[in-house]
């Protein structure tokens, strides 16, 4: 559903998922849609100042930034997509304890205003400390769809050691620190927009124009 940006900006809420659509052939954001194999070339978060919207962002050629959305819908009319979280996620785990017969339990992970304080907080965070696109971080990503190159080049599971920054990182890194990992079994580092979008823990709301 494609609406104004001035009718739906009020329920846009921090830490909802901000997916753009890639461009038309040459751009920049057309290559990456089509290597991701998805219609995403850009994600953000979106965040709340003074009552104003911004996305939260690593942008390549921009680095890491605070962007005002108005700006981008001016920019981008109908290729921005909001995307929300669950409110709640039951995760199984196995428990195993000498006392008692092995069996299944639920970790129960809510979605609170608290929760997306803590994201946008470490958001704002991560884009301080780092304010350089990892244009290297791309190019092992694209060698990944690349025949033979990607024979010397595997998908990263370690979440934990990553250093390099892209949009998407962005994203992983704070929602699985404070809720729950997006794309589990897949680095933050290897993570696309795309990934972002196919998660089952996000659905989309609406495109705004």
């Amino acid at each position: 559903m494609i609406i104004s940006y001035d009718r739906v900006r009020h329920l846009i809420k921090d830490a909802d998922i901000l997916l753009f659509k890639g461009g038309k052939f040459p751009s920049i954001g057309w290559w990456i849609a089509k290597y991701s194999q998805s219609p995403y070339s850009h994600v953000g978060l979106a965040y709340w100042k003074n009552d104003r919207l911004y996305c939260l962002e690593f942008r390549e050629f921009k680095g890491a930034r605070q962007h005002p959305l108005s700006q981008y819908v001016s920019e981008y009319p109908g290729r921005i997509d909001v995307f929300r979280s669950c409110e709640r996620i039951e995760v199984p785990v196995l428990v195993n304890n000498q006392d008692t017969p092995i069996y299944c339990s639920y970790e129960i992970y809510n979605f609170t205003q608290v929760t997306a304080k803590k994201i946008i907080k470490h958001a704002l965070e991560l884009i301080e400390k780092n304010e350089n696109y990892g244009y290297h971080l791309i190019w092992r990503m694209a060698k990944g769809h690349i025949p033979f190159l990607r024979l010397f080049d595997s998908v990263k599971y370690d979440d934990e050691n990553g250093t390099l920054y892209v949009c998407s990182t962005l994203v992983t890194k704070t929602y699985r620190k404070y809720f729950v990992d997006p794309v589990d079994f897949l680095s933050d580092e290897y993570t696309t927009p795309g990934n972002i979008a196919r998660s089952v823990m996000f659905r989309r709301l609406f495109t705004i124009e």
